[in-house]
């Protein structure tokens, strides 16, 4: 019986899990971010299970391809930077939190914090477009032999 490497997408499935477990429990909080004149105020839960269902969105692309033999590296890279995204993203969620505390009076970061978690998802969805490079990469390369 010969041993079968571990997949690096398998990472995705298992932050997915964890995610969607922090979905459960901070069902109760808030998080306010605001965008230019518009204030978006939403619960956790919604925010951690898109993240969940895009985590594992990405596992069943990554299993349903996997005999394509996608290149290793550009798929490890692909989930490298997908789950520092999801994770940026999470935390600076955890801090959007913070304004609800009674007393919080530390507005610049507030204002930071959200600038930071606009870029953050702008970098998770330009990340998300490495996956179709890397299938694209992999048609090209079949397309010359």
């Amino acid at each position: 019986m010969q041993h079968q490497p571990l997949r690096s997408y398998i990472a995705l499935a298992i932050a997915a899990v964890i995610i969607l477990i922090l979905s459960f429990i901070y069902r109760d909080t808030l998080a306010d971010i605001h965008v230019h004149d518009t204030y978006l105020v939403f619960n956790f839960s919604v925010a951690f299970l898109i993240i969940a269902i895009t985590l594992l969105t990405l596992f069943a692309l990554y299993f349903i391809t996997r005999k394509a033999a996608l290149p290793k590296y550009l798929v490890q890279t692909h989930v490298t930077f997908t789950l520092v995204g999801a994770a940026l993203l999470t935390w600076f969620l955890f801090q959007a939190s913070k304004a609800y505390i009674p007393g919080f009076a530390d507005w610049q970061f507030f204002e930071r914090n959200n600038s930071l978690i606009q870029i953050d998802l702008l970098f998770f969805l330009l990340t998300q477009l490495f996956f179709i490079g890397i299938i694209i990469v992999k048609l090209i390369k079949n397309s010359r032999r």
